[in-house]
């Protein structure tokens, strides 16, 4: 297995599932908090 990280299209892929992942956790954290 070659290193994933080298992969330009694992570059770009990768922030794209976890940008929404970190939105999703920022957001329901603020819904918490204001409960």
């Amino acid at each position: 297995m070659h290193n994933i990280l080298m992969n330009p299209l694992v570059d770009w892929y990768f922030p794209v599932i976890l940008v929404p992942q970190i939105s999703r956790i920022l957001k329901s954290k603020t819904i918490l908090n204001l409960l």
